[in-house]
């Protein structure tokens, strides 16, 4: 019996839905990790992980990060850039004009609202794209 799954095609999974702020488990590592795709749009809550760095990867559109309390306001991610969010910083990723897709790593279990006080509403959960 193989445990190797078949791969995961992006593009069709990023078509699949239309749903933003909704992240879609694309691929796992060694169960510790997650590859998860999503749509954004507008301003997120500000938050932090405090347990893990987490990364962004825009695939399409124009990303801002605002941060809090390190030396710089904000970070703007173009399609093919990648930001590491350090574990314990306040961060609101936030799109400007239409909407932006990325692929984001973070380790497996995650809450997308981190510590967000009040921010319930927002947490959508991750839906399964993988084939099995």
């Amino acid at each position: 019996m193989s445990n190797v799954r078949p791969p995961v095609s992006v593009p069709a999974v990023l078509n699949s839905f239309s749903e933003t702020w909704s992240q879609r488990l694309v691929a796992s590592v060694n169960g510790e990790y997650e590859m998860k795709v999503a749509k954004l749009e507008g301003a997120f809550v500000f938050h932090a992980h405090h347990e893990t760095d987490e990364v962004f990867y825009v695939l399409s559109g124009v990303l801002r990060i605002e941060l809090k309390d390190v030396d710089r306001d904000e970070v703007v991610l173009h399609k093919g850039d990648v930001f590491v969010v350090p574990k314990g910083i306040q961060h609101r990723p936030v799109v400007d004009e239409g909407v932006a897709e990325v692929l984001i790593i973070e380790k497996a279990g995650v809450v997308n609202t981190g510590d967000a006080v009040g921010a319930e509403h927002l947490i959508k959960g991750t839906t399964e794209a993988r084939a099995t």
